[in-house]
């Protein structure tokens, strides 16, 4: 590359004496140069040998054949890059190689490079790297490997370790060691170098690698955008600036956008968050001595901000052809919105044949009514609350689900309209057609006139209904001639599917399994039970929405549900039956009312039950009513307490009894509330008489054993075994015993 050097003319009066500056210690200009001038030294490595590499194809004309490069890995911990050049000769080795600021790229724009600098960068990263260089001398290849070090005196020094004759390719291969922890990172920047050559290199010692694939959204005389899906991983969303083929990102804050007009800076703006690629020649932008960045200059920056701009007017326009060229309203809205929001910024406000394109269709003109459909096993857009049907073999069935009058418009929505004046829904067969021929369609929506009821009699009534029916089909009318809808009547009505008797065959599930959840829409799951001959406990379901009987208003909600099932035995589901179904209902069915009845005085008649009512103050059981204590002494107090017949032994004894027992009168306490909330004939408790008051007992171990109030959760369980052991003994002392 073609150095612009500065050429300054210093006047000065008479000269007495002239000295020329040079360089005192060379090792400090080499710490320097190896050390202070990369910020990133393995993108560098991986960019500037990989180029130097490139250009050796170039000198002897074979471009066209690819470099090699093999990754370091977990067996290789070197980086390697082989071109298939001239190689380095002896002479060129003293002469540029090992001089900073020597080099044999300064005469053209065809090799990239020039300062005289990069072969040395790896330095930067490793004090010592490996040169094999194989050149052809009196028509047979000599290699020759050469080390590079910098010495512990900060001198650098070439090494020749060996020379042969070799039957190899000429050419040169830089060799790197690898740190601990940066395989990865000589891949990423690998990749970020070459990924936009003609010509990539080939990469060895890893089986896994690809090159990013590479799909540009819009393109340019000098310039490409990236689609942001196949945008570089590693690369941040901005813009480059693609100089022989190397991505170099541009600095926001170098572009001086202050100096230029508020229109131009509005545009360099949003330019800056788009991924778009500037394409520069070899020359036509300088590059810092780092080759990390471009060098910002006067002349640099004018040219960049041309081209942004530039870029972007070319977008805007291609963008607004797109949609003008639509065949209609429908399809302009639909290429607005595949565009990404990014470009739409740019555009502003689209306009197809005069009319504003915003990606929605809003029907909120009075006299019209929409209907909207779901293919089973689609997830509507924007849909946060309903999750999707389980998805269905047949490739027409689908479910009703609500819509508002303003919708956005996706190449999977479908509109169809009815000219026919139906009271409550348009026909399911039609429908059912359109779903079947359109496999891509997920959601389809029907517009219609409002419904004009032909027994009305009042003449006000009439007039005022037909006004609105009219307005209605004037609106679709219009919506017909900008968005080209197909009509809903013109499609035929699906065939019934009949079974081997001729009878009509069943294609709506009509029994579900409770699963459990928040929603309605996912909590029920599909089941191929047969209704006549199936068992079970079962409540009715009117869209999704279970009740006790069809002829009950209350509605079970979800959350009640989850609440009825965890009262469940094992092997105990819970099923819903559609509402159309129940005259098929067999035998072997039961109510979730009948159930829950029989379970709870099944619970009345069982032993615990029983045993556990037999202690007065049932809740006030040993967790609540002990307290801290009962948490500390429960495990293991028959074997800590010397007196088994005291007070203190007798609460904790009837506490585990209750304890034991509670989860039995915990499920008739949660059984009760439910059934009075759905039934109206819930069992009455058995009459059971108690024989122990277990609060009185607790008040008479709190005036036995009165430090027990003040004890806490951190108390020792031994200093409480020995208080009551201690008290105990003491009133075994005096003559008192527990009876």
């Amino acid at each position: 590359m073609k150095l612009d050097m500065k050429h300054g003319k210093a006047s000065s009066g008479k000269i007495l004496q002239t000295n020329t500056f040079g360089i005192g210690n060379i090792s400090v200009i080499l710490e320097i140069l190896r050390s202070k001038l990369y910020s990133k030294p393995i993108k560098v490595i991986c960019q500037e040998i990989a180029s130097n590499a490139r250009d050796a194809h170039r000198e002897v004309g074979c471009e066209n054949i690819p470099i090699e490069i093999k990754l370091p890995s977990r067996w290789d911990m070197t980086h390697r890059i082989r071109d298939f050049g001239p190689g380095i000769s002896p002479e060129r080795m003293l002469n540029v190689f090992i001089k900073y600021g020597e080099s044999t790229k300064r005469e053209n724009n065809v090799q990239n490079g020039g300062f005289g600098i990069g072969a040395k960068c790896p330095w930067s990263y490793s004090d010592m790297f490996t040169i094999v260089s194989i050149t052809t001398e009196d028509g047979k290849n000599i290699c020759r490997k050469y080390t590079a070090e910098v010495s512990s005196t900060h001198e650098g020094k070439l090494s020749l370790m060996s020379e042969s004759v070799t039957d190899k390719p000429r050419g040169t291969e830089i060799i790197v060691s690898c740190k601990d922890g940066d395989i990865n990172e000589f891949r990423r920047w690998t990749i970020e170098a070459c990924q936009f050559w003609p010509v990539k290199p080939i990469i060895t010692g890893v089986s896994d690698f690809e090159w990013p694939e590479h799909k540009k959204e819009f393109t340019g005389d000098n310039w490409f955008v990236m689609m942001s899906l196949f945008h570089n991983v590693y690369s941040k969303v901005q813009p480059y600036a693609l100089i022989d083929g190397i991505p170099y990102a541009l600095n926001f804050e170098n572009m001086r956008l202050n100096e230029l007009d508020t229109d131009v800076q509005a545009v360099l703006n949003k330019m800056f968050r788009h991924p778009i690629y500037l394409i520069f020649d070899v020359g036509e932008i300088p590059v810092a001595a780092s080759r990390e960045e471009i060098d910002y200059n006067d002349k640099s920056i004018k040219q960049i901000q041309n081209r942004l701009v530039q870029s972007a007017n070319d977008i805007v326009e291609e963008i607004s052809q797109n949609i003008a060229s639509c065949p209609n309203l429908w399809e302009a809205n639909i290429a607005w919105k595949q565009v990404d929001y990014k470009h739409r910024e740019l555009v502003g406000k689209a306009i197809w044949n005069g009319y504003a394109v915003s990606g929605k269709l809003d029907m909120r003109n009075g006299g019209i009514r929409i209907f909207s459909y779901l293919r089973n096993g689609y997830q509507a857009k924007n849909s946060y609350r309903r999750s999707p049907a389980p998805p269905s073999d047949d490739p027409g069935a689908f479910r009703k689900c609500s819509c508002a009058s303003n919708f956005d418009i996706d190449k999977e929505r479908l509109v169809v309209y009815s000219h026919e004046n139906f009271l409550k829904a348009p026909n399911r067969r039609r429908l059912r057609t359109v779903f079947q021929e359109n496999p891509d369609i997920g959601q389809i929506f029907v517009l219609a006139s409002t419904y004009v009821d032909p027994d009305l009699a009042d003449p006000v009534e009439v007039k005022k209904r037909a006004e609105i029916h009219n307005a209605g089909l004037k609106t679709i009318k219009e919506a017909i001639d900008l968005y080209a809808f197909d009509c809903l009547d013109n499609y035929d009505k699906a065939k019934i599917v009949r079974n081997k008797n001729g009878q009509r065959k069943k294609t709506v599930t009509k029994i579900w399994s409770f699963v459990g959840g928040n929603s309605s829409r996912v909590c029920w799951k599909d089941e191929d039970i047969e209704i006549d001959k199936g068992t079970g406990i079962y409540v009715i379901l009117n869209r999704k929405c279970a009740y006790l009987s069809d002829k009950d208003t209350y509605k079970l909600d979800t959350y009640w549900l989850n609440h009825v099932i965890g009262l469940f035995d094992s092997g105990e589901v819970l099923y819903g039956i559609s509402k159309r179904q129940q005259t098929n209902i067999g035998p072997g069915w039961i109510t979730l009312a009948t159930w829950m009845k029989n379970r709870i005085i099944k619970l009345y008649k069982s032993p615990d039950y029983v045993n556990a009512k037999k202690i007065a103050n049932v809740k006030d059981n040993a967790a609540s009513t002990i307290g801290n204590v009962w948490y500390s002494v429960q495990n293991d107090w028959s074997t800590n307490i010397r007196n088994q017949t005291g007070l203190f032994a007798q609460y904790i004894e009837y506490s585990q009894l209750i304890g034991t027992q509670h989860n039995v009168i915990t499920k008739i306490e949660a059984l009760l509330q439910l059934a009075k909330r759905i039934c109206s004939d819930v069992p009455v408790a058995p009459n059971v008489s108690s024989s122990i008051d277990l609060k009185q007992l607790w008040k008479k171990v709190n005036d036995e054993y009165p430090l027990l109030r003040t004890l806490g959760y951190d108390t020792n369980v031994d200093d409480i075994y020995n208080y009551v052991n201690r008290v105990d003994d003491r009133m075994r002392m005096n003559g008192k015993y527990f009876e």
